[in-house]
């Protein structure tokens, strides 16, 4: 307590600076502040009535946690820390979405299966309660079902909760369309197309919240059977009342998914993950791009358990619509989507099984374990783990090999029905030539695909054999804009390029030429080179509202060759 008690001190002297500007100001009533007041035991009458007597104004107590909600002054909340009675007392905080916009897919978490998955024949979800900890979700989305839900508001001195669940951010549909959109050919598809989806809306139209509301969500989510609470959403601060909530909840059986946050540094280190992902009851999900590395943003830390795919994935969202959209918010619900599967076969699995399982059966990566943990999930590696049942058919072990030694993506199974045929093709990274390939341990020479046809019980193997010669490439991964300074018409448009070679290297000391474009025709040219994180900015002083578009016109890289693409890119204010 005594600990906990500082921490408070000293965010009461932040604030009291604020009223001690001069003597008529220090005189003034002091401005009461939302506070949590953990105690030892369930709060009842006596704890109440110790919160009243201290000036405080109770607006919210829990049953999960042993947590009043109320409303006092900084001094007050000082004087009642004292309390031998009082564990902690701590400031009812933001909350916020954890996402960025910028412009990726499921079936990366199946292995890279097409959308037939397999999986789905083992499970899809069914009878598998998730609560969607968020803005809400979209009631009228023709890809989602919400089976039910939940709003928590702090207004005035009452924590109000009703059914208005609806969303009106996006952010919440986005990562239930990522769990649960719907096999119906229309729009995307999810995880677990037949997961019931329940929204528990604690965040507002802006992303935020409070944490006395997501500790309700939590709560709610405890005693009204939930299976998985996702939370893709979080603080840079730790919170004992939000610590308890999850602990008590993983404690009742449920299992806790969050995204670990958009915070981390372009090289990789440091520990930034968010709560709550950070707490030991939570699995903290970090992002990965399409070529299967880290999201630059993407929190690190030795918190991290599993990572997901975050990268410019396309889901659900508000108005009955759909959007790309990045960050670990986007991770965290792919790995929430695969739990539920797992769960889906075998009910009886305890909260605690179900993550070993994940754990086990995630895909390494090759990358820092604070950057990846486990590594990727992978929806068919763990549902298998759990049916026990062998995919249909002969299935094929191939290996690659590089000319120097190393191996090539992607190698893997090919799973062939009697009768059947199936091509497996081999892409070796730019630069690279193949020089072996082996399957079931039998080395049958340098190929670009095989055609394996599983005729009899022989299961024989055609083998199709070519030379493949390429290579080394540059090309620009993201083109992204940020502005800065006040109104829209003063500011600075940055304009942001980043380059990548054939093996994921960041190029530096590249020359780049390109062209910012406006929609009223007006233009200008800008060169530059990129720095060792091989990213270049251009900046466009006191530019004009409309959109605009990005075009590269040229690249010159020491060894490598520029692919000659322009990834999408544009930017509009008015």
């Amino acid at each position: 307590m005594k600990i906990k008690r500082f921490l408070v001190v000293g965010v009461i002297v932040a604030l009291m600076l604020g009223l001690l500007g001069s003597a008529a100001v220090a005189a003034a009533p002091a401005e009461k502040v939302d506070f949590l007041i953990g105690f030892h035991r369930a709060p009842g009458p006596a704890e109440q009535a110790l919160v009243r007597s201290a000036g405080g104004e109770i607006y919210g107590q829990f049953t999960i946690v042993d947590v009043i909600a109320a409303r006092m002054t900084p001094r007050a909340a000082d004087a009642l820390a004292r309390d031998p009675r009082v564990r902690y007392v701590e400031l009812d905080g933001p909350v916020y979405a954890l996402d960025q916009t910028v412009p990726w897919g499921i079936d990366r978490v199946f292995g890279d299966e097409t959308y037939s998955f397999s999986t789905w024949t083992s499970s899809r979800g069914s009878g598998v309660s998730v609560a969607v900890v968020d803005t809400g979700i979209d009631k009228n989305h023709e890809d989602l079902v919400v089976v039910g839900g939940v709003r928590f508001r702090t207004t005035g001195l009452i924590l109000r909760q009703d059914n208005e669940y609806d969303d009106d951010n996006g952010h919440g549909t986005h990562v239930a369309g990522t769990i649960a959109a719907l096999d119906n050919s229309l729009g995307v598809v999810g995880v677990g197309p037949r997961i019931d989806l329940y929204a528990v809306k604690v965040l507002d139209a802006s992303g935020s919240g409070s944490l006395t509301a997501v500790v309700a969500g939590i709560e709610w989510s405890a005693n009204n059977g939930m299976n998985i609470i996702s939370m893709s959403l979080g603080t840079s601060s730790h919170s004992q009342t939000l610590k308890d909530a999850c602990d008590a909840a993983y404690s009742k059986g449920l299992l806790l998914v969050a995204a670990a946050g958009n915070s981390g540094k372009a090289g990789g280190t440091g520990d930034n993950v968010g709560y709550p992902a950070k707490y030991d009851s939570v699995i903290a999900v970090a992002a990965t791009d399409i070529n299967d590395q880290r999201a630059s943003w993407s929190s690190t830390g030795p918190a991290v358990e599993l990572a997901a795919p975050g990268m410019s994935i396309y889901s659900t969202w508000k108005d009955n619509s759909y959007r790309t959209a990045s960050g670990t918010s986007m991770a965290c619900p792919h790995v929430t989507g695969v739990a539920a599967l797992v769960w889906a076969v075998d009910p009886g699995l305890t909260n605690g099984e179900i993550r070993q399982i994940l754990q086990e059966t995630a895909e390494d990566l090759r990358l820092p374990l604070e950057h990846q943990g486990y590594g990727l999930v992978r929806a068919n590696l763990a549902v298998r783990a759990v049916a026990e049942v062998e995919p249909p058919g002969t299935t094929y072990t191939i290996t690659a090999t590089a000319g120097e030694g190393g191996k090539i993506e992607p190698s893997g199974e090919v799973v062939v029905n009697e009768g059947d045929s199936q091509t497996f093709t081999i892409t070796p990274y730019t630069g690279y030539e193949i020089s072996d390939v082996v399957v079931d341990s039998v080395s049958v020479g340098v190929v670009s695909s095989y055609t394996f046809v599983n005729v009899t019980a022989n299961h024989t193997i055609h083998a199709t054999f070519e030379k493949i010669t390429v290579s080394n490439t540059v090309r620009v991964l993201s083109i992204t804009y940020s502005t800065s300074g006040g109104r829209f018409n003063d500011r600075h448009l940055a304009v942001t390029l980043l380059l990548l070679d054939d093996q994921h290297n960041r190029v530096a000391n590249a020359s780049v030429s390109a062209t910012l474009q406006r929609d009223d025709g007006t233009s200008w040219n800008f060169q530059g080179t990129t720095n060792s994180n091989g990213t270049v900015t251009f900046t466009l002083n006191n530019h004009g509202s409309g959109c605009y578009y990005t075009e590269v016109t040229a690249v010159v890289a020491s060894g490598l060759t520029w692919d000659g693409v322009t990834p999408e890119n544009s930017y509009c204010k008015s």
